[in-house]
């Protein structure tokens, strides 16, 4: 069983874990990266709550922001900051109309900001802690 969007609460990952021939995985697949970023290995350490570590040809960075968007560091182990990924299936380059939204869409010109605040932790798994912008697009707009 696999879960994504949220970190799955450790009772829940309980109850998955004593139902006959289930393993529960957590992973991460934001749709601003359209594609699945992370996930706790199926056979190896599974860190309940966190989203697992990096799948093939994808990579996490855990950056921080300065003003408009640029950014002012890498952030260091266990560090929060915001998420941002590099992966083929995450492609750069204009989905807005608006070119300032553009650039600051991507951190070092191909690192897709995600929104979402996290942390990498000295294996390498990362963990989700919060969302820098909440924001639902209804509508198409």
């Amino acid at each position: 069983m696999l879960c994504g969007s949220a970190p799955l609460p450790v009772e829940l990952f309980n109850r998955f874990e004593k139902a006959p021939g289930v393993k529960a995985l957590g992973g991460c697949g934001p749709a601003e990266a359209t594609c699945p970023v992370s996930v706790n290995p199926i056979d190896g350490e599974r860190k309940i709550g966190s989203m697992g570590i990096s799948v093939p040809y994808t990579a996490v960075r855990i950056l921080e922001f300065a003003d408009y968007g640029s950014v002012s560091k890498e952030c260091a182990t266990d560090e929060v900051g915001e998420i941002c990924v590099s992966s083929p299936a995450a492609l750069v380059g204009n989905p807005n109309v608006d070119q300032v939204k553009n650039k600051r869409l991507y951190a070092d010109t191909d690192w897709l900001r995600t929104g979402d605040l996290g942390i990498l932790d000295e294996d390498g798994y990362h963990w989700n802690t919060d969302r820098a912008k909440d924001l639902s697009i209804r509508g198409g707009q």
